[in-house]
């Protein structure tokens, strides 16, 4: 948190964008770990009161960061930069897993609509910035993802229970050559069911 506290005084005095991105990507990452991490685990000695506050807050500042600039979706380490369980990948396929895993989990209802809001503001963000509208296709192709692999894992009476998804495709203009990475479909499958309903009536509303 010192690091991050440095990063963003030096960040606020700086015009340079790579700079501001470093540390909206900075501030991103260390409360995804320090927070939605602990909250997707099974740990009977935390405190989840108390963690479920701090992660209402995390979501806020993931909200700010990815409408001040949504670039920071798109943010990947230098070479030389190594950060734990961080690879070479975007940020927004490192993080969106993470806040997915808490939809619809026991203990985290009242973080529904927040994280909602944070898909709402990456599609609405990468929208307004020329630069990344490319990632709108992909963010629906990991989201529609999300749901067929869930699909596989549900009992066929609930299965048969949800509204099947007609997603604006005319707006996704991914190739075909385009690959779902493995931890994504691992990740996926974490969701609970609840969760599934939640991000099924979302995607219709977007």
């Amino acid at each position: 948190m010192r690091e991050v506290s440095d990063l963003e005084t030096s960040a606020v005095q700086s015009d340079d964008i790579a700079v501001k991105l470093e540390h909206k990507h900075k501030l991103i990452y260390v409360f995804a770990r320090a927070v939605l991490e602990r909250l997707s685990i099974d740990d009977p000695f935390i405190n989840h009161e108390h963690l479920i506050l701090q992660a209402s807050d995390a979501l806020d500042v993931f909200i700010s960061a990815i409408n001040e600039l949504p670039g920071v979706l798109d943010y990947v380490l230098p070479a030389e930069a190594t950060l734990h369980s961080r690879g070479q990948e975007p940020l927004w396929t490192w993080l969106f897993p993470r806040v997915l895993t808490l939809l619809g989990r026991r203990q985290c209802e009242n973080l529904t609509e927040k994280i909602k809001d944070l898909f709402y503001i990456s599609f609405q963000a990468v929208a307004r910035s020329p630069l990344h509208w490319n990632l709108n296709s992909f963010f629906f192709t990991y989201l529609k993802e999300c749901i067929t692999s869930k699909y596989t894992v549900l009992p066929l009476n609930f299965s048969l229970q949800l509204t099947l998804i007609q997603l604006p495709w005319t707006m996704c203009k991914t190739p075909a050559s385009f690959l779902i990475p493995t931890y994504w479909t691992l990740h996926c499958r974490l969701m609970t069911s609840a969760g599934l309903c939640h991000l099924s009536k979302a995607l219709t509303n977007l």
